[in-house]
């Protein structure tokens, strides 16, 4: 929400033909992620979530790769092509392990209870939200001159979250 925009416009000056690309595209992959949800996460179980979220590190070291001085350096098309291709993976998997993981959550949930955990699950994620764009706001803002430092942060924070998420969900199999 706040990360690819401000790459678009700021770091790599996309014109609004180019910048409205990568937001459709962007917007596509969450899209298409929603599709193909039951066939990404087909085999998934719940224990292994962490796992799909180091992947998702794994494919949003490259994003931060696309925007090194290095990258920038070689043009628009390297930076955007890099960007773009792998955040439309990200998108596509987050997507779809949002959906698996509110999929989980109801199939254990008795009847009686769902509405409460579902609220107290969207309340949070919604207070959540807006607390991490302005985060990542003043991280972009901050590191302006060296935009792969918020987007490495985001792999490190993403990092964390799985590696808590491991230890939680293998603490519950026991």
């Amino acid at each position: 929400m706040v990360g690819i925009p401000y790459i678009l416009r700021i770091t790599l000056e996309s014109s609004e033909r180019m910048y409205g690309f990568g937001m459709g595209l962007t917007q596509f992959s969450a899209i298409l992620g929603a599709v193909l949800a039951g066939v990404i996460t087909r085999k998934l179980v719940l224990s292994d979530l962490w796992k799909v979220l180091l992947a998702i590190v794994a494919v949003m070291l490259p994003m931060a790769f696309a925007v090194t001085p290095m990258i920038l350096g070689a043009g628009y098309w390297p930076s955007f092509g890099i960007l773009m291709g792998f955040n439309a993976v990200v998108m596509v998997l987050i997507t779809a392990i949002n959906i698996f993981a509110i999929t989980s959550v109801q199939k254990v949930t008795p009847n009686e209870m769902l509405g409460k955990v579902m609220a107290i699950i969207m309340a949070v994620a919604q207070c959540a939200a807006p607390l991490g764009m302005a985060m990542y706001g003043v991280a972009f803002e901050r590191f302006s001159a060296a935009v792969y430092i918020p987007v490495l942060g985001a792999c490190l924070f993403t990092a964390v979250i799985a590696a808590a998420a491991k230890k939680m969900l293998t603490e519950t199999e026991m």
